[in-house]
């Protein structure tokens, strides 16, 4: 309990908490005028400019944790990455691989921007996970999107963020400014984190992790093991025979998928931040988030299925 209550008594967390509503309130706003049945695909670029904004200090609050100037270029270069994405793959028929081209130069402008970041893998592990986390975290974003369990997934991550690094002022921060995502995902999907917006706040997030996980290094593997299902799904759905023909089901108990959604995630994270994350070096905690990434795979196949489309399902049902 003494983690929640520093986290809810501090100023960092009332600063993205503010800011984090605000976004949402904005999504709120225009998914009111949206066609029903359209998912919004701004959710992730109102969080990540949530996040910014109270890590920046962009508002009536002190930042946070104020990103160098090169590392808020990199995530720009990410998300514009990720606008190209959302721009010429509209209908979503590239694999991750393609999209994680696409991000090279944000992820390599994340890695120069770290270059002299502790522990010294740092930049390469950044350079490396901004583009393939960014890539398969759209994918699940699309894949599942008439769910919403991007933004859900989401929040789960941050969190495990915050729990496992040893300082915590930007992470604060991170857990106030996603929260409010779950009025998106709940009592039903107004929007998904959108293509743009997926690889903005991967980018804010490995960022925070890699600055305030340097006092630990095995709190860096944890919070990047952290990303759970937003990595494992898209991968174990291409290569796992049984999940090959997912292609979804009736619309269901909304409540209920998402629920499972969530704890399938919790569990991930929870072990990758609270067991493997607090190991004090790299290697051991890399080797014990090994076991949750192959159990990951294992219950890829526990996750509810996407709802067909309306019309689909109404074709079939005939």
């Amino acid at each position: 309990m003494g983690k929640v209550t520093d986290l809810t008594q501090s100023q960092q967390f009332e600063a993205g908490l503010f800011a984090g509503c605000i976004g949402v309130a904005i999504v709120v706003l225009i998914a009111v005028f949206q066609r029903r049945g359209m998912r919004l695909e701004i959710a992730g670029l109102a969080t990540a400019g949530a996040a910014l904004a109270a890590l920046q200090g962009w508002g009536p609050h002190k930042a946070a944790l104020a990103l160098d100037t090169s590392l808020l270029a990199a995530i720009v270069v990410l998300a514009v990455g990720g606008l190209a994405i959302q721009v010429i793959d509209r209908d979503a028929k590239w694999s991750p691989a393609i999209h994680a081209i696409l991000l090279v130069p944000g992820g390599a402008a994340m890695g120069w921007a770290l270059r002299d970041a502790q522990p010294t893998w740092v930049p390469i592990a950044i350079a490396i996970a901004a583009p393939v986390f960014g890539a398969t975290t759209i994918d699940l974003d699309r894949f599942h999107r008439r769910r919403a369990f991007g933004p859900a997934m989401l929040i789960v991550t941050i969190c495990g963020v915050y729990v496992t690094v040893p300082d915590t002022e930007g992470s604060r921060a991170l857990v106030g400014a996603v929260l409010p995502l779950i009025v998106l995902v709940l009592p039903r999907p107004l929007a998904t984190l959108g293509a743009m917006g997926s690889a903005a706040i991967v980018g804010v997030v490995l960022a925070v992790a890699v600055t305030e996980g340097a006092p630990r290094p095995g709190s860096i593997v944890g919070a990047f093991a952290g990303f759970g299902f937003l990595v494992i799904e898209p991968i174990a759905r291409r290569v796992m025979p049984e999940l090959k023909g997912r292609d979804g089901h009736d619309p269901g108990d909304h409540f209920r998928n998402t629920a499972v959604a969530l704890t399938l995630q919790g569990i991930l994270v929870a072990w990758a931040t609270r067991v493997a994350g607090l190991t004090q070096e790299a290697l051991p905690a890399l080797l014990t988030s090994a076991v949750g990434v192959v159990a990951g795979f294992w219950t890829a196949a526990r996750l509810p299925r996407p709802p067909l489309p309306e019309k689909r399902r109404r074709r079939q049902q005939a």
